[in-house]
């Protein structure tokens, strides 16, 4: 997990995630999709941290344990799966501390982001496609004003209405098969942790 001196993120990312038969309490794992944002937050010296919570709690102590982590925006990534885990989440936190910035990401954000949008109030903004470009600007931008109607590929909301800014193209450097080595490795950026 990076985190610059300690300090308090600019972003947590969390990915809920269904392990067996937990149906009340709350698991949160590492993410591959987050992990490489992550990366590339951290070559641009963003402050941001992957929050883990592997042993299940309830939903009251995963909001403390969150709002501890004293994150300005919060991110997660979001599968149907995961999705009303999200909902239960993001709606406590905002209830909690309603100056956080709720971000979903993920596939679910990608393909339903207005769907997501009208039924969660929580969220505030949705990432469609890939977001290590997008992320940043959304942090970048968000520590000046909360006008994000420039950045590409989001879907937000404005007085009340949602809106879609255009979409944001793929990355690419020209060669096809090499856009992973245009962003960080989460491997090699020591955002996962080393298991021996």
């Amino acid at each position: 997990m990076y985190s610059k001196q300690n300090n308090s993120p600019e972003i947590l990312f969390l990915f809920p995630s269904f392990k067996e038969m937990i149906l009340i309490d709350f698991i949160i794992d590492y993410h591959l999709g987050a992990a490489y944002i992550l990366a590339y937050l951290k070559k641009m010296d963003i402050c941001a941290k992957q929050f883990i919570q592997r042993e299940p709690v309830d939903l009251p102590a995963l909001v403390e344990k969150i709002i501890d982590q004293k994150p300005k925006i919060v991110g997660f990534t979001c599968y149907e799966t995961n999705y009303y885990f999200i909902k239960l989440i993001s709606q406590a936190l905002k209830k909690k501390n309603s100056s956080l910035i709720f971000i979903a990401g993920g596939p679910t954000a990608t393909f339903s982001d207005e769907l997501v949008m009208q039924d969660n109030p929580a969220i505030d903004i949705c990432v469609r496609g890939e977001g290590e470009y997008t992320v940043y600007e959304l942090v970048t931008q968000l520590k000046k004003s909360h006008d994000v109607s420039k950045i590409e590929g989001i879907t937000y909301r404005l007085s009340g209405k949602i809106i879609r800014t255009q979409d944001r193209p793929l990355i690419t450097n020209g060669h096809k098969g090499q856009e992973l080595d245009i962003v960080p490795s989460p491997y090699l950026s020591s955002i996962f942790p080393i298991e021996e």
